[in-house]
């Protein structure tokens, strides 16, 4: 069921003459312009000043509807299952931000995790070579040594 200030026919065209308004509260006995609301009231078109009217349609928890003398007949369950409806709607919504929160945030860490992960691996290979360097001047070294010894020991002979 879409929301009841949604529904067409439940509305009267924009440009016909407002003779009553007619507000629905999702959450009857609500104050709100010094009165406690019930589920739903028909006013006269003057009861209202335009700011209170616009502050009723900004206001989730009210629908204000243009209606001739009878207005839109609405029960308990009617106004139950709009707001179940909205409720609905904004958990999917609530729900649907906060899973691409967490996405985004755990994109962020793994990327963090890679970098960190690249940098020690980078270093520890810088290390790595160092020491291989090293440990190949020594063997350069010593295979000289040997040879000249060698050498040494072939003269004597």
């Amino acid at each position: 069921m879409p929301p009841l200030s949604q529904d067409p026919q439940r509305n009267l065209k924009e440009e016909a003459p407002m003779s009553k308004i007619q507000i629905i509260c999702s959450s009857p006995g609500m104050r709100r312009h010094g009165i406690v609301h019930p589920s739903s009231a028909i006013y006269e078109a003057g009861r209202w000043t335009e700011d209170q009217i616009e502050a009723f349609k900004a206001d989730p928890a009210f629908t204000v509807l243009k209606v001739a003398e009878a207005g839109v007949q609405v029960e308990g369950a009617d106004i139950e299952a709009a707001v179940a409806a909205r409720v609905k709607i904004a958990v999917d919504d609530l729900q649907a931000r906060f899973d691409k929160a967490v996405e985004d945030k755990v994109a962020e860490k793994l990327d963090e995790a890679t970098d960190k992960a690249v940098k020690e691996y980078q270093g520890k290979l810088l290390d790595l070579q160092a020491e291989l360097g090293a440990a190949n001047k020594e063997i350069t070294k010593l295979s000289a040594e040997l040879k000249a010894s060698a050498a040494k020991a072939g003269a004597k002979k």
